[in-house]
């Protein structure tokens, strides 16, 4: 087999090559929408931000500023209008973040998010016109989830709970941690019939004195929340026990003195006599 050698003027003329290739590259890349991430996160009633950014070369010169458009995908044959559309269910939800129609940043705000606003996927369009010629692209969609406040605590005397509200996604896991040890986890059940939101997930332990307990809510290997449980450090009933006894000694105390004063008048009236 014979080798190859490698010489400087080679590297050059390598580098140059792949030069020549990310230019290309980038042409082909010209004028797209991308959106990232692909998925975001947040809590119920927040303000949800999803990105758009208009991306093309110098040389891919725009004529016309691009026209905005979001909708929300929840099927094939299923489309809503989410910006701009003043009959759209989303009117008045939704702000674009950057006024500047000649800035590449297409991003908007969904207002106070809710359960069902979890369903489909977000994707951004422009509509322009570069080279003489009216173009359309679009971004690859963007999906939104939601969680819920967590709920950790006593289920009765005896067990520990913790369960949270999300929307429905396979990533979601929730786990019960014991001295910082993982003892149980629940996941969304693909299979399940009922398609309602939201879904509850929720883990149900016994609980130990002594013992440190930690809930936590994961999207994949991203921690979402976390919330420990403090343990009571009396119970009620323990109190009960524990007042009493100070209250009759401070009563013993008082009928000492009230006793010997009763004493010596009984014997200042008897010597009277």
């Amino acid at each position: 087999m014979a080798k190859v050698l490698i010489t400087s003027n080679s590297k050059r003329d390598l580098w140059n090559i792949l030069s020549i290739a990310l230019l290309v590259a980038a042409g082909a890349w010209a004028q797209t929408v991308t959106q990232k991430p692909d998925e975001v996160v947040y809590k119920l009633a927040q303000n949800a931000s999803m990105d758009c950014q208009f991306i093309h070369t110098p040389e891919q010169q725009v004529a016309k500023n691009p026209i905005l458009y979001w909708h929300k995908i929840t099927s094939l044959t299923q489309m809503t209008r989410l910006w701009p559309d003043p009959e759209s269910p989303y009117k008045d939800r939704v702000d674009v973040l950057d006024s500047d129609r000649n800035s590449p940043n297409r991003s908007v705000l969904l207002k106070n998010v809710q359960w069902e606003d979890s369903t489909g996927k977000y994707e951004c369009k422009l509509s322009y016109r570069a080279a003489k010629q009216d173009k359309r692209t679009k971004g690859s969609g963007v999906k939104l989830l939601i969680h819920d406040s967590m709920f950790f605590g006593l289920e009765n005397e005896t067990q520990l709970m913790c369960a949270v509200n999300v929307s429905r996604d396979d990533g979601f896991v929730l786990s019960l941690l014991q001295d910082g040890s993982k003892v149980f986890q629940k996941t969304i059940d693909p299979l399940h019939p009922s398609m309602s939101l939201p879904v509850t997930l929720s883990v149900i332990l016994p609980l130990e004195k002594g013992k440190n307990y930690e809930c936590q809510i994961h999207l994949g290997s991203t921690m979402i929340m976390s919330q420990p449980f403090q343990q009571p450090l009396e119970t009620p009933g323990t109190l009960e026990k524990v007042l009493p006894e100070p209250a009759f000694l401070f009563v013993a105390i008082l009928l000492v003195p009230i006793t010997v004063l009763l004493a010596l008048l009984t014997a200042l009236l008897v010597l009277r006599r």
